[in-house]
């Protein structure tokens, strides 16, 4: 992975992490469980132009590692 591309799946990710931190935010302040934030920044950015390019070659695989990571994670909080 070069320089480039490493930048920018790391603005990617710190961009996926505002949105899922602000949006978590709004929801909490409607009594709504803040892991709702993190799936609805999912569904929508899926339909943005920032979805097929996480989804491409060369970002895929480390996006992938990283969201199956996560999901491992998850599951031991």
């Amino acid at each position: 992975m070069t320089e480039t591309l490493f930048g920018e799946l790391l603005l990617y990710l710190a961009l996926l992490f505002a949105l899922t931190y602000a949006l978590a935010g709004f929801l909490a302040k409607l009594k709504i469980p803040i892991i709702l934030g993190a799936l609805f920044v999912a569904m929508v950015v899926y339909y943005t132009p920032i979805g097929p390019q996480l989804l491409s070659p060369p970002l895929y695989e480390p996006f992938s590692f990283l969201a199956q990571f996560g999901v491992f994670f998850y599951f031991f909080i």
